[in-house]
């Protein structure tokens, strides 16, 4: 079985944040909060499950990946999930995060300044 490439970042470690702050694995390390220290794999992974309690507002996460069921937890709270490129780990573009926007079509912002400019 090939070893999942991530280093993993559970929902229970992301419930002793406070509400409304924003982190990223090394705020969580730094806090001391019970993460497993990176080795190998340099890309960071948020796991959940459905059973998994989540209850901290508007947390904003920077990370590489999130399984679907962490996603939506963090976002049913009012949350943000921000992924990280694999090299640099910079955010990836506004479009590619917020999975509303696929549902209505995207961001117009093109369409936004055209209009602007008449």
């Amino acid at each position: 079985m090939k070893q999942d490439p991530y280093t993993p970042v559970t929902l229970n470690v992301l419930n002793m944040c406070d509400d409304g702050d924003e982190v990223d694995y090394t705020d969580l390390l730094v806090r001391g909060f019970p993460v497993k220290k990176k080795r190998k794999f340099e890309q960071i992974k948020i796991k959940g499950n459905d059973e998994d309690e989540f209850d901290v507002k508007n947390l904003t996460v920077y990370a590489h990946a999130f399984e679907p069921p962490a996603r939506e937890k963090i976002e049913a709270n009012g949350g943000r999930c921000v992924r990280l490129t694999a090299v640099g780990s910079v955010p990836i573009g506004q479009g590619w995060l917020n999975t509303n926007d696929l549902q209505d079509g995207g961001d117009d912002e093109e369409g936004e300044e055209s209009a602007a400019e008449e």
